[in-house]
């Protein structure tokens, strides 16, 4: 039968998640006194060649703040995300981060990098080129511009080795293996929570070291019990509020 947490077997401790993403400024600024953090916008950016130069990346948010002084600096019309991460940029908010690395993925954060650099006295900048293709010129380019990125890594103080650059990918590899297995165990009812904590659980991964993270995970899934699902419950319907930006699943009733 479920548990208390609309679980099978053992309750689930969502805790680590939640402390995670609640005092991600904190920790990092913590966390910076030791080690360097740079912080990266979207999807493309290779965050696996960063972490194996020996260094900390992060993802950079923006969230449901005023734009004060943001607004001095780009058009209304640029996308809200881009706009409120400047924002917290410019009161002092990514003070821990040694730069930022970002992938080319549209115009509009390429062309922020240029202000961020003026404006928010980090270190390094750093746009990473992607290809269009997976032709052999691609790939060469591609090789190319991760090149590029290792030396100003090394310039920033990092140190990238063949084994280093195969534990970061191993790990994230696995980190990843890990969020499709909880995929997995919530598309069969098995881990049955509101998709805003689900995306907590994942959104602790932008911030905290990856190794800490797998270890969440991995405990998260370990907790739960395989062999019996819960009976089905209700109709899943995906509830979207534009207003307050989050997005929550509700479980309704079956008609009889």
């Amino acid at each position: 039968m479920p548990d208390s947490n609309g679980l099978t077997g053992m309750p689930i401790d969502t805790g680590p998640f939640v402390e995670a993403v609640k005092n991600r400024t904190e920790r990092l600024i913590r966390h910076a006194e030791k080690q360097k953090v740079f912080g990266w916008f979207c999807t493309y950016t290779p965050i696996e060649l960063i972490h194996a130069a020996g260094f900390l990346p992060v993802r950079i948010y923006g969230g449901m703040i005023r734009v004060e002084q943001a607004g001095s600096l780009v058009p209304n019309f640029v996308c809200p995300y881009m706009r409120t991460s400047l924002e917290r940029a410019l009161r002092g908010e990514y003070r821990y981060l040694s730069g930022v690395i970002q992938g080319y993925t549209c115009d509009t954060p390429c062309g922020m990098m240029n202000i961020w650099e003026e404006n928010t006295g980090l270190g390094l900048f750093h746009t990473v080129p992607l290809p269009y293709n997976s032709g052999e010129g691609a790939r060469g380019f591609y090789r190319h511009t991760l090149n590029e990125l290792t030396d100003k890594l090394a310039e920033a103080g990092g140190k990238t080795s063949p084994a280093s650059l195969q534990r970061s990918l191993d790990l994230y590899a696995e980190i990843r293996k890990s969020l499709l297995r909880l995929h997995e165990l919530r598309a069969r009812d098995m881990f049955v929570r509101p998709a805003r904590d689900f995306y907590t659980i994942e959104e602790a991964g932008f911030s905290l070291p990856p190794e800490d993270y797998l270890a969440h995970l991995t405990g998260l899934i370990g907790a739960l019990d395989y062999k019996t699902a819960p009976p089905a419950g209700g109709i899943p319907v995906l509830v979207s509020d534009c207003r307050e930006r989050f997005v929550s699943l509700m479980m309704l009733p079956r008609p009889d």
